[in-house]
């Protein structure tokens, strides 16, 4: 049976773009499945959490888009199959694009949270675990998280 992987990309018409429209028309016809990594799932709520940030959507709007997505992605009833890289890495990271992307208004990319959960859990193994990057946004988020962080450019 053929299947199909969407490209994150390939969903980001939440915001109306008539191309991601057609496509979603085109996949409710066909028999076969499609699946979207719970990565690619992460990289469209990151993308929407920085244009909410950048005023590109309104607050409401952003939440009827999210719920939506939400919804198509829904493990019972959604058009889209979620294919888990980690299954215990996706709650977390949505939750942190949430808390920091959302609610705090910080910049939080879906690659960031992936990197910031895995510093995350390997803090639980290494209590002094400090993550090491020179990208400021992740460094402030890494912070708030609880994390030591290294810059190495500020040697």
């Amino acid at each position: 049976m053929a299947a199909w992987l969407l490209d994150a990309n390939a969903l980001l018409d939440y915001e109306g773009n008539p191309v991601g429209k057609k496509l979603r028309q085109a996949t409710r016809r066909r028999e076969h499945p499609w699946y979207l990594t719970t990565f690619g799932a992460l990289e469209v709520l990151s993308v929407l959490a920085r244009n909410r940030r950048k005023g590109v959507l309104t607050p409401h709007v952003h939440g009827l888009v999210v719920r939506q997505f939400e919804e198509d992605v829904s493990t019972t009833s959604g058009w889209v199959r979620l294919w888990h890289l980690r299954n215990k890495f996706y709650p977390r990271c949505r939750q942190m694009i949430d808390t920091h992307a959302v609610r705090a208004m910080l910049a939080l990319s879906a690659p960031d949270s992936l990197h910031l959960l895995a510093a995350l859990d390997l803090r639980d193994r290494h209590p002094g675990l400090h993550l090491v990057t020179s990208d400021a946004a992740l460094a402030n988020v890494a912070r708030l998280e609880g994390l030591g962080v290294y810059d190495p450019t500020n040697d």
